[in-house]
């Protein structure tokens, strides 16, 4: 309506805090014009406006009033806001109206009560029931909105909950991979060091193998030496034996010689005559001596030296011996050794024939599912397992699936199982679709 022209329009609009909703446009008013004076509106006792601003003649931010009365007459005030009154002008009245009505709410709105033109008298004059119905809708789509917001929080609330759940579910089955590649790269750590530890007891066995024939050969050389030593003795202890008889043969003899020398002695004595003859007797007799004092000290020195040669070998016989209880203990301890590392050796082969047999039980594992028009399935596998070690293991699995619920189900369970020489292995699964 151009400026200036008559009339007044007075809306009186009781409301309570709003929540926000879609914005929703109110028609403009058209009231036919009143010529009239100026008038002066009596303020209306209400709770002060909270907010207001003007851009370009519109209301931008929400007015949070119980009550609100907006006059339009001849005489405007194109920007006037008291405590409880708003004069504007004919261009903007209804777009200020449609922003009071659906500028962004943030609490909820209760209907209008009337809409009514006063002259300049403050006669009222007819409603205008057009308004109000449109207000009424307008309130009632707000309450709509206000549901659905309520509705998506809700629904916001629960996704945000299954989010968060799916997020646990992902940090533990992340920890059980995690935990599943660490056993693996144990085990494969074990089986290695079991490999390594057989390589070394071969190797400790072979070397076991060779001292043990070294041992053999060295107390054959050893009797051998024994025995030689031995036959030496004896022959020792013969020569020993001929030589104490000719010492007791000569000891005999130097008696003897004795006793002629003191005949002698008397003959010379008795016959003169004779002592040429006695004189060479006696001659003859000290070279005897002298041979046979001769032959005692060779007999003595070859004595001497027996006793040192018996002696030697006694000491060689001696160390022979603790050789021999040395080899002979280390060759016990050897045989322990090797019955524990053999041992060893058949435990580790009957771990690596288990672990074998169970990864071929676990290949011939089926996977199961269900399609959606199937109630149960059942599925079967066979493996071959060859890891270039003990030959190819042979494995056979199989299991089934059930649908839990109706064809239209998505959640069943399945009870799978395998074999693979003595090792058995057992799957409980179920499975939830979308």
């Amino acid at each position: 309506m151009p400026m200036g022209s008559s009339g007044a329009w007075c809306l009186d609009i009781s409301s309570s805090p709003r929540n926000t909703a879609a914005p929703i446009t109110a028609a403009p008013i058209t009231a036919a014009p009143i010529i009239s004076a100026p008038i002066i509106t009596t303020p209306i006792i209400a709770t002060p406006i909270t907010a207001v601003s003007y851009v370009q003649d519109r209301v931008t931010q929400y007015i949070d009033v119980p009550q609100i009365s907006v006059s339009r007459s001849e005489t405007f005030v194109n920007q006037r806001v008291l405590t409880n009154q708003m004069s504007l002008t004919s261009e903007n009245a209804p777009d200020v109206i449609s922003a009071l009505l659906v500028s962004e709410p943030t609490r909820a709105q209760i209907p209008a009560l009337q809409l009514v033109t006063v002259d300049e008298n403050g006669t009222i004059g007819s409603d205008n029931g057009v308004i109000i119905e449109a207000v009424n809708a307008n309130t009632v789509q707000i309450e709509a909105n206000t549901l659905g917001v309520s509705g998506n929080n809700a629904a916001i609330t629960v996704n945000a909950s299954d989010i968060q759940d799916n997020s646990a579910a992902i940090t533990v089955n992340a920890s059980d991979i995690q935990g599943n590649s660490d056993a693996i790269t144990v085990n494969a750590s074990d089986i290695q060091d079991n490999n390594a530890a057989i390589t070394v007891n071969t190797s400790d066995i072979q070397g076991n193998s060779a001292a043990i024939v070294g041992n053999t050969s060295n107390i054959q050389n050893n009797s051998g030496a024994i025995a030689v030593n031995a036959s030496g003795i004896q022959d020792n202890s013969g020569a020993i034996a001929v030589n104490t008889s000719g010492i007791q043969n000569n000891s005999g003899a130097i008696a003897t010689n004795t006793a002629g020398i003191a005949d002698n002695t008397t003959a010379i004595e008795a016959f003169v005559v004779e002592t040429h003859d006695n004189s060479a007797a006696i001659a003859d007799n000290t070279a005897t001596i002298i041979t046979n004092v001769s032959g005692i000290s060779t007999n003595r020195q070859a004595i001497a030296v027996n006793t040192r040669t018996v002696a030697t070998y006694s000491s060689a016989i001696s160390a022979n011996t603790s050789a021999i209880i040395m080899n002979t203990s280390g060759v016990s301890q050897n045989k322990g050794d090797i019955s524990r590392n053999l041992n060893l050796i058949m435990q580790n082969t009957g771990m690596i024939k288990e672990l074998r047999h169970g990864r071929a039980a676990l290949a011939a594992m089926p996977d199961l599912y269900l399609q959606m028009d199937e109630s149960w399935a059942t599925s079967g596998g066979i493996s071959a397992y060859d890891d270039g070690f003990g030959g190819i293991e042979y494995g056979f699995g199989g299991g089934v699936q059930l649908r839990l619920g109706d064809e239209a189900s998505h959640m069943s369970f399945g009870l799978l199982g395998s074999v693979s020489g003595d090792t058995q292995a057992v799957r409980l699964q179920l499975r939830l679709g979308g």
